[in-house]
């Protein structure tokens, strides 16, 4: 059984062996023919001999006009005696007229270029007015540094609710609602550097019921030191407390 397959698959790959060779041989015997045909056809125009050039054809030369001109000399005749008889002087031939040009029309006439129109003529440009330079603006004298404090303030709330703000020199530091508990209190702490000196602090609380409390007092900044202010907003008695915490 092996073996029958095996020969069977032999048998086929010589078969398409034959066949690829023919086909080969079929278009490599086209292409042959094809190129000795193109050969041949280049052969042929190549040996064909050139075309004969026309000759030039040679013009006659025309006989003068002073042989023209003169009649045949008469044969003498016998008995008769020639005398010589004096010829005139020919006039001297005129040279032949030439042809007179023709006239161009004026559409086929070149247009003539354009005059060249006169240079304008050029008006003195008066110099340049000098520009006085503007003096170099003296740099500005560097400022001296200032020392500075710092201020610290600190609220603190225990009534419910309220609004506290807090100024310093006419300046708003802070203005703000707030609300607090007996287990939790309220704070805002609020701090700026400012100059050596007395600074006029105040604190306002308002509640809820439009009433207002204010303290307000001079505190003074030490130069490179830290102040530090407090007020508490106690529940009882209802008043607002200020003192120095650090100094």
């Amino acid at each position: 059984m092996k073996k029958g397959l095996l020969v069977a698959v032999i048998a086929v790959l010589l078969l398409f062996c034959l066949l690829a060779v023919a086909v080969g041989g079929f278009f490599g015997y086209r292409w042959y023919k094809g190129r000795a045909a193109a050969e041949q056809a280049r052969m042929e125009e190549s040996a064909l001999p050139p075309e004969p050039q026309a000759e030039a054809r040679q013009e006659e030369p025309l006989p003068s006009t002073e042989e023209r001109a003169e009649p045949p000399a008469p044969e003498p005749q016998e008995g008769i005696r020639e005398e010589a008889v004096p010829r005139r002087p020919e006039p001297p031939s005129e040279a032949p007229a030439r042809p007179r040009p023709r006239p161009v029309p004026a559409e086929t006439r070149p247009a003539e270029p354009p005059s060249p129109a006169p240079a304008p003529e050029s008006t003195p440009v008066p110099p340049a007015a000098v520009q006085p330079v503007p003096a170099a603006e003296p740099a500005p004298a560097p400022t001296p540094k200032v020392p500075k404090g710092t201020l610290g303030l600190i609220f603190e709330g225990k009534i419910d609710e309220g609004q506290v703000t807090l100024t310093v020199d006419g300046e708003v530091w802070a203005s703000e609602p707030f609300t607090a508990s007996s287990d939790r209190r309220f704070r805002l702490e609020k701090s700026k550097n400012l100059l050596p000196g007395a600074h006029r602090v105040r604190v306002s609380v308002t509640t809820p019921g439009g009433k207002t409390y204010e303290r307000e007092w001079t505190a003074n900044v030490v130069e490179h030191q830290s102040t530090v202010w407090k007020a508490e907003m106690n529940r009882f008695p209802k008043e607002l407390e200020v003192k120095p915490i650090a100094q």
